[in-house]
């Protein structure tokens, strides 16, 4: 069981671009349409969103008036998002699936990755509920030290740090539950757990510098975006940076499945 950084993001490369044009598929109806579909249905809630210069009171207040409208939107989005990681995770896995077998695996899969997504929601809020509550503590003590602001920023930054943390220990949920048909929601965990144990430190490295990499990358996509003007162009661009987000973080999922648990395999497209 090893963990190579430079490997994982090479095989991911080649992953995508041997099936680029599947991949975009399944992510174009997943992640882009989804996104367009919410600029068309909520124009003004997701020109403040994702718009520059949005008046936070005013946000505020729209999240308020439609709170409602607006969780059904994200858990329908995030739903959809589950198929489209779970469709484009087989269609890169060992097995070299058709789009269309890789999209029925996903849906056969739906019931137990959504049960995977209630445990980690459920997971995460007593994590984050548990966490708060500490860092409240530490805070207080602390703040005679150093103070009050200094304080409640070192118990945020540790807090986010932990769950950081966390989240990486579970990363190949979605893997276990494609490449390995495990059916048990809790399972998935306990394997994810398992197989990131030894490369914990590593896997912290490798997402810290992609996720600097990603925010370097956003800050000069929004400084383009800003001049575009236009809700729609706004939402489009947004919607295919998550698109390509989306597929290369699933080519990662695979390239860490397969290094992790021992399954090795090439590169080749799908239809090859």
């Amino acid at each position: 069981m090893t963990f190579d950084m430079n490997r994982t993001w090479a095989q991911s490369l080649a992953m995508v671009r041997a099936n680029w044009q599947y991949l975009s598929l399944i992510a174009g109806v997943f992640f882009l349409l989804p996104n367009l579909a919410l600029v068309i249905a909520m124009p003004d809630m997701m020109g403040m969103l994702i718009g520059p210069g949005g008046d936070p009171e005013l946000m505020a207040e729209q999240l308020g008036a439609q709170l409602g409208p607006l969780l059904f939107v994200v858990m329908l989005a995030a739903l959809f998002s589950m198929l489209g990681y779970g469709a484009m995770v087989a269609l890169l896995g060992p097995s070299r699936p058709t789009v269309g077998e890789a999209l029925g695996a996903a849906m056969r899969a739906f019931p137990v990755l959504l049960g995977t997504l209630a445990v980690g929601v459920i997971g995460y809020s007593a994590v984050v509920i548990i966490g708060a509550l500490a860092v409240g503590l530490i805070g207080a003590v602390l703040a005679v030290a150093v103070g009050q602001a200094v304080a409640a920023t070192i118990g945020v930054i540790v807090l986010i740090a932990v769950l950081f943390a966390l989240a990486l220990r579970f990363i190949l949920v979605v893997p276990v539950v494609m490449l390995e048909g495990e059916r048990n929601p809790l399972a998935p965990f306990k394997r994810s757990w398992r197989l990131t144990k030894p490369v914990r430190r590593q896997l912290v490295l490798f997402f810290f510098l992609l996720m600097i990499a990603y925010l370097v990358i956003s800050m000069l996509l929004f400084s383009v975006v800003g001049l575009a003007g236009s809700l729609f162009v706004t939402g489009l661009i947004n919607g295919v940076a998550g698109a390509a987000v989306a597929l290369v973080l699933a080519a990662i999922l695979v390239s860490l499945w397969e290094q992790l648990s021992g399954h090795a395999q090439g590169t080749a497209s799908t239809f090859e």
